[in-house]
């Protein structure tokens, strides 16, 4: 009955000292260096006005040209040759994980 009594006791006591002590205070944030963080971009006459920032004014255009390929005008490559498709299949068992790491379906 002591010990209850304590327990009730030292709960009481814990609750009453957090509330007297109020809210914890707010880090106060560390100031920045001068030159540090993102640098304003000019414009540029005839761009999109929503891509704005650095990653996308320091990258180069580019552009991608695609070649017509008619059906049966494609030539199977020496990469996919029966010997080097054999070798593919035993790398990629042998790269892969474990069979008992590999999620099983249930049937």
């Amino acid at each position: 009955m002591e010990l209850l009594l304590l327990a009730v006791v030292a709960i009481v006591w814990t609750v009453i000292k957090a509330l007297s002590q109020g809210p914890p205070p707010k880090p106060t944030p560390r100031p920045r260096p001068e030159g540090h963080g993102a640098q304003p971009v000019p414009e540029i006459p005839g761009t999109d006005t929503r891509l704005t920032g650095t990653y996308f004014a320091d990258q180069p255009e580019e552009t991608i040209e695609v070649e017509e390929v008619q059906e049966g005008s494609v030539d199977i490559p020496d990469l996919l040759a029966e010997d080097n498709l054999i070798r593919g299949i035993v790398m990629a068992e042998v790269l892969s994980p474990p069979r008992s790491r590999r999620t099983h379906g249930r049937r």
